[in-house]
């Protein structure tokens, strides 16, 4: 196990293919509750989502991607007198490996596993309300599949300018509600300056 750590992190520095990329960007996250029968599920308020990604070269087009986003992800629940929203502050790795399809476009196909922190809040017209994970509420951990198509544009002096846009699709079931199972679904739309290291 030594040896091929040693040897992968040897032939990555000697072919100089490590980059570095801080991002930053929107949210939009919704839920899948079943079943849902007296109300109806509407899309979380967009927002800010940050972090770095990391790419390793494997190949001439393939690359090894990871990384830690903080984002907000949740859902509304509409009834018909009320909304309810439901946030959960989180950090997400994604673990992607990213094709290269034309020089300025590449295609990423991988999982990421999220963590909430701290607790969850319940917004509605009298306010908000903070919980705490718990096993008779919401549990804190959800993966699932990502999608991933960016953009890149070289910059003339270094660095190189992209937008990657990624779908990710919960399968973890985040609720621990009797009889109800809750998954996440998230669009992200990202930027970020990549420097090679």
């Amino acid at each position: 196990m030594r040896v091929f750590v040693f040897v992968f992190f040897g032939w990555i520095q000697s072919a100089n293919a490590v980059s570095f990329m801080p991002v930053a960007g929107y949210s939009l996250s919704h839920g899948v509750i079943d079943p849902s029968s007296d109300f109806s599920v509407g899309a979380h308020s967009v927002t800010l989502s940050y972090g770095f990604l990391t790419q390793f070269k494997m190949f001439r087009t393939v690359f090894l991607e990871t990384g830690f986003i903080f984002s907000q992800r949740g859902f509304k629940q509409v009834y018909s007198d009320s909304v309810t929203e439901v946030s959960f502050t989180t950090g997400q790795i994604p673990l992607v490996l990213r094709f290269g399809l034309l020089p300025a476009l590449s295609l990423g196909l991988g999982v990421y596993f999220s963590h909430g922190f701290g607790g969850y809040s319940s917004t509605n017209s009298t306010g908000t309300l903070q919980n705490s994970y718990n096993f008779s509420t919401y549990g804190a951990d959800d993966y699932g599949g990502l999608v991933s198509l960016a953009l890149e544009f070289p910059l003339v002096f270094s660095g190189t300018v992209v937008l990657d846009v990624r779908s990710l699709l919960g399968m973890q079931n985040v609720s621990h509600f009797s009889g109800v199972s809750t998954t996440l679904r998230d669009e992200q739309l990202l930027a970020g300056i990549k420097w090679a290291i």
